[in-house]
């Protein structure tokens, strides 16, 4: 079962993405048996996805071939349907060197349009019978990644969640849906004043989902995600 850990911080030019791409790569180099990772790119700038694919290929994969991304789970669940998160993956597409690809290494890229997906998230609302069942749909929203990742979880050793700047719905399904969080961060005063705070909001999103959980006897499992540390680059 894989270990999924998400790059969080709210602060953009930290250095998220790249660290995504090394720490997966440097996982799989670290030990003998080159264990499996995926790495997911839940930002709509989608610079995890150009740094593991190169400008030409994901334009070509995303734009022209019109191949799956992550954007498609999150409008399947809107439409109600069942998506496999397996035709979303991309097997081995980072380059080690010409012709060569590191192996072991795979990638869930992101979309631009993944933008308006926490916009869709905030406004969608599903009518409920009791409160009790609005707060189970309510936890469906949040799970929406963790499903998709448990498609794949026997696949992979580790899963790297690569979150957008922000600590919205998107990256509170990645939360949601993460063992560990890592904060990549900058060496100056702001990044580093700005640590404290997303620990305490990591908490209290702890706190709020075993709250939501307990509250409408959901039977999604949630455990605390804890922070597995802080990278300063």
């Amino acid at each position: 079962m894989a270990k999924v850990i998400s790059m969080i911080n709210w602060k953009g030019g930290v250095g998220k993405s790249t660290l995504s791409l090394h720490l997966g790569v440097g996982l799989m180099l670290g030990s003998d048996e080159h264990p499996k990772v995926l790495l997911i790119d839940l930002d709509p700038q989608s610079n995890l996805s150009y740094l593991a694919l190169g400008v030409e290929k994901y334009v070509r994969h995303v734009y022209t071939k019109k191949k799956p991304t992550l954007k498609n789970i999150f409008d399947d669940y809107f439409d109600g349907k069942q998506f496999h998160t397996r035709d979303a993956i991309i097997k081995q597409p980072i380059t080690a060197s010409p012709g060569q690809v590191w192996i072991n290494v795979d990638l869930l890229p992101s979309h631009h349009e993944l933008v308006l997906v926490d916009m869709m998230l905030a406004r969608e609302k599903k009518s409920a019978s009791t409160h009790q069942k609005e707060t189970e749909l309510e936890l469906d929203k949040m799970a929406i990644i963790k499903k998709a990742i448990d498609q794949v979880a026997e696949d992979y050793d580790y899963i790297i969640l690569d979150c957008p700047p922000n600590i919205n719905l998107v990256t509170q399904n990645a939360f949601f849906a993460s063992e560990l969080y890592l904060i990549p961060a900058i060496p100056d005063f702001l990044s580093t004043v700005g640590i404290s705070l997303i620990k305490s909001e990591m908490d209290k999103l702890n706190k709020n989902f075993r709250g939501m959980i307990q509250y409408s006897n959901s039977s999604i499992e949630f455990n605390d995600t804890e922070m597995l540390g802080i990278i300063f680059n």
